[in-house]
């Protein structure tokens, strides 16, 4: 089986093809699971936030109480 030239381009821009539709697929798969670990990341530090205003906001209360305490 004889390959001609018109045969031999065609193999080569389908591959090219090929590579580049699966390489851009790997490089958004790629750049999406990075970004879920940066959000990830993220709301654990906004949830390490949100527990220590609570505490916080705790103490304020007690010191609030102490405040109004002692001024009597």
């Amino acid at each position: 089986m004889n390959l001609t030239l018109k045969n031999l381009l065609s193999i080569y821009v389908l591959v090219i093809i090929l590579v580049a539709v699966f390489g851009s697929k790997i490089y958004i798969t790629s750049q999406i699971y990075y970004t879920s670990l940066q959000i990830n990341s993220l709301k654990n530090r906004l949830n390490l936030l949100i527990a220590e205003n609570k505490q916080f906001h705790a103490m304020l209360q007690i010191e609030r109480y102490k405040n109004q305490v002692t001024k009597y």
